[in-house]
């Protein structure tokens, strides 16, 4: 990658820059073309700054949206924003109802919990050939119990890429009892603390 991304993140104080995490803006520069008119939707856009880097490299024609539990910053550059907690309900139907997205990127709260059921949720609201991410997911081995495990479920989540082998007739019966949570998943990129989720065009 050129690490163009990574100098913008830099430059106006994303939280994409630390040592842990740098490699995000290496994979964003694959998934998102530079100067593309995408639709974008960042949950977890706390002071802004990912906002101001995503309309540096997406340009003026790029939709950006952003969901946070409070205090959006007004003048980050948002063309959409929805403030309430991102596992709740109302939350998903805001989301929906103004898609679809060609990105939706999860930096929220960073519970598994909440990972998995927002991805569920939102799955529905990624275009086609569009990215679900979801970022941090490192969080899923802490010490939280009951909190779920996004990088499991995110494993499990291969049952429906290859979800036509569930239908063959031969095909083991308790893997074609089980409902598919992504329909139209054709790829699944995993790196240390990230996890992307490729929809079928």
């Amino acid at each position: 990658m050129s690490g163009e991304l990574l100098a913008i993140a830099r430059r106006v104080g994303a939280n994409k820059i630390r040592q842990e995490v740098c490699h995000y803006c290496d994979l964003y520069e694959r998934l998102l073309p530079r100067g593309a008119p995408l639709r974008l939707l960042e949950i977890g856009v706390q002071s802004g700054r990912s906002i101001r880097m995503w309309r540096e490299w997406l340009g003026p024609s790029a939709h950006l949206g952003g969901i946070d539990i409070g205090g959006i910053p007004p003048d980050c550059g948002l063309d959409w924003s929805y403030e309430g907690p991102q596992q709740e309900p109302e939350t998903w139907a805001a989301a929906i109802a103004a898609g679809p997205w060609d990105m939706l990127i999860d930096d929220g709260s960073h519970n598994p919990s909440h990972q998995i059921a927002t991805a569920t949720a939102l799955w529905p609201a990624v275009g086609r050939g569009g990215w679900y991410v979801i970022e941090d997911c490192n969080t899923s081995y802490w010490p939280r119990e009951g909190h779920g495990n996004a990088v499991a479920w995110a494993g499990d989540r291969l049952h429906d890429l290859n979800v036509w082998a569930r239908q063959h007739e031969r095909s083991n019966q308790e893997w074609q009892r089980r409902a598919v949570v992504m329909p139209g998943l054709v790829e699944v990129v995993a790196q240390r603390h990230i996890i992307a989720f490729h929809k079928g065009g």
